[in-house]
């Protein structure tokens, strides 16, 4: 077997093996998808590596860069997403050979930490490479119509699946929003405490997230001073409207900030409102919750080099929103 990095040229054979491998589930696998995630990625390209027996491709391994700021400094970080190996060579190793020669790769090029969202199945394989697990992500609910919410349980038999589906193009309506409301200005306003790790936004940053994403549709809520970027989710229970990445100014009123979001959800039928609620989020003290149940995916952490744990694990210094681990 060999392993060499992966080239733009290699994206079609690796769809394929995706697809083979791990069929369509939840996410939809597509050269379009792979482009937007390892390769227009504001936070730079994704290290890929493949492996080969002769010259078939039977493992595939990208590490999503991302990065993560306190305010002070800046973490290098990677996210440890698409894997896939060859069904004709499962149990051969080449999950952890791949997973550990992309580590020391990484460490060659200054990443600092990689952390992702693992399924019960891999979870097993992840630990035994040195991940822990961070913590199950706190999810801030709001219930806006309990009873209806109920009806809706009763009356719709099967759970709804993800939302996610390949767009035809780019949400340039978004875009046009993004441009006018420049939420990049409330980034240093909204309440993140100092020493306190998050997503090192940007206006190119959420065109991309939320605009140019193919798999799916985001939405805004604009008002003086406020900036939200939200997705439809349909539950068997009924709408819910996901808050993803929430911006404000300072003066801006909670009460104002709540009477937006539900005027919003009123709006689009909506019966719950939903978003990330680790404890130093802005979003948990921005919005009013009914409840703050740990319902969210449990988040695996590796350190690399030069961080320090503790910050990291149980969330002690970390604030990811639902945004920053969604869809990924």
């Amino acid at each position: 077997m060999t392993i060499r990095p992966g080239t733009h040229s290699d994206i079609p054979a690796i769809i394929k093996l995706l697809k083979l491998s791990l069929g369509e589930g939840l996410m939809p696998k597509s050269e379009k998808y792979w482009q937007w995630k390892h390769v227009d990625n504001p936070f730079g390209e994704s290290p890929v590596l493949l492996a080969f027996e002769g010259q078939e491709l039977v493992g595939v391994r990208a590490f999503m860069r991302w990065r993560w700021t306190n305010g002070i400094e800046t973490v290098e970080a990677i996210r440890a997403v698409d894997t896939a190996t060859h069904p004709d060579h499962q149990g051969k190793g080449i999950f952890k050979k791949l997973t550990l020669a992309a580590l020391d790769h990484c460490k060659e090029m200054g990443i600092n930490m990689v952390f992702n969202t693992p399924n019960e199945k891999s979870m097993p394989g992840y630990i035994k490479m040195g991940w822990v697990k961070a913590g199950k992500l706190p999810i801030g609910i709001k219930i806006l119509s309990p009873f209806k919410m109920a009806f809706n349980y009763i009356k719709n038999k099967k759970a709804s699946g993800s939302g996610y589906e390949l767009l035809g193009k780019e949400n340039n309506e978004l875009i046009d929003v993004i441009d006018h409301s420049n939420p990049e200005k409330y980034i240093g306003l909204t309440g993140y405490l100092p020493g306190i790790w998050r997503t090192v936004y940007s206006n190119e940053y959420i065109k991309w997230r939320y605009a140019k994403v193919p798999v799916a549709k985001y939405f805004s809520i604009t008002d003086s001073g406020l900036y939200i970027n939200y997705r439809v989710k349909e539950n068997r229970w009924g709408k819910e409207l996901r808050i993803c990445d929430i911006f404000a100014a300072k003066g801006v009123n909670k009460s104002d900030i709540n009477k937006a979001i539900k005027s919003e959800a009123k709006n689009i039928k909506a019966v719950a409102i939903t978003f990330g609620s680790v404890e130093h989020y802005p979003g948990k003290k921005l919005i009013s919750a009914t409840m703050n149940p740990s319902i969210g995916p449990i988040v695996t952490w590796r350190h690399i080099q030069e961080v320090n744990e503790k910050e990291w694990l149980d969330f002690n210094q970390w604030s990811p929103s639902l945004g920053d681990l969604e869809l990924f």
